[in-house]
């Protein structure tokens, strides 16, 4: 009788569970939408070099810090040891560059086992993964691409960088940093990005099973949706290791399964790209307007994620 008593409980637990998961799913893609809106605003003080209001920029450097997972620059660095921006870019590209280490080891060893729960685990950690590169990759772009962002000083006072006037760019040791940088686009922003398209691209065949054909066939867009989610969701079931990629697709419809790698190079143009063009200029403000009206077209046009609420919010969010 204890045992009968110990397994109802586990059970209506497990369907409380089940439950919450079901309430995330739905509302992932909007959570996701509001991340991407704040990371994009976050940084618009920095990449512009304008003065916002206070709150608005106190409220957005909150925000900012919350969904970059900007931890560092809550820690007290300058108190243990003395630091500059090298110190710190150091700081910030390296600790993500460590974890992933050590996630993607455990999960390396997790791949022997094939049993259910290991696989429902180690899918787990892998979508944790792509949530941390999702969350971090802003922050990091900006982080890098600011080491080439500098200015020239009249008279002899030279080159120095933006955000650290302390540091000459001229510099051997900032030579040294800005070469330590390329490197990390090539881990950062063109890394991740590439990371995405790779696996999606490898794994397109059990994602759309042909959207556009189910459409033509049952005279229906709606109808051709459903039936390529029903396809996906029997690949998803005979292929398990497919759910590890559900951050990436998972909002959209099968058609735009490879929609995150676009929005990814949108976040990226709006970030860390803008860093490259002269603050405070007409080009700048006008090149990322233009990117904005470029993206509501993309958005418009491809209608991207599975509910039509959810796009219009993508829409009027850029």
């Amino acid at each position: 009788m204890e045992a009968r008593r110990s397994n109802s409980v586990i059970g209506r637990y497990s369907e409380k569970f089940d439950e919450a998961t079901g309430i995330f799913e739905k509302v992932q893609p909007v959570i996701k939408i509001i991340f991407s809106y704040f990371q994009v605003v976050g940084g618009l003080s920095f990449a512009f070099a304008l003065q916002f209001p206070p709150v608005f920029s106190s409220s957005m450097d909150f925000m900012s810090g919350l969904v970059n997972l900007n931890f560092i620059s809550l820690m007290p660095l300058g108190c243990i040891f003395p630091s500059n921006y090298h110190t710190m870019l150091f700081g910030y590209t390296s600790i993500p560059l460590l974890l992933s280490l050590i996630v993607m080891v455990y999960y390396k060893i997790l791949v022997r086992r094939n049993d259910a729960s290991t696989i429902e685990f180690r899918n787990k950690i892998f979508s944790s993964f792509l949530l941390g590169t999702f969350l971090i990759l802003p922050t990091m772009s900006v982080k890098i691409f600011s080491t080439f962002a500098c200015k020239e000083f009249d008279g002899d006072f030279g080159t120095h960088l933006k955000v650290d006037y302390s540091i000459d760019c001229d510099s051997d040791e900032h030579a040294m940093y800005e070469l330590y940088a390329y490197v990390m686009i090539l881990v950062y922003p063109v890394g991740i990005p590439l990371l995405y398209f790779v696996l999606l691209h490898n794994a397109r065949k059990k994602l759309d099973l042909g959207q556009l054909d189910f459409a033509f066939e049952l005279n229906g867009e709606a109808a051709g949706q459903e039936k390529a989610l029903e396809e996906r969701k029997k690949h998803e079931e005979s292929d398990p290791d497919i759910k590890a990629l559900v951050f990436l697709y998972g909002s959209y419809e099968p058609k735009c399964y490879w929609f995150e790698v676009f929005e990814t190079l949108r976040k990226l143009a709006l970030t860390g790209g803008l860093v490259f063009l002269k603050p405070g200029t007409g080009s700048q403000i006008i090149m990322s307007m233009i990117l904005c009206l470029g993206s509501m077209r993309v958005y418009a046009g491809y209608k991207p994620f599975i509910e039509n609420k959810v796009d219009t919010f993508a829409e009027v969010s850029q």
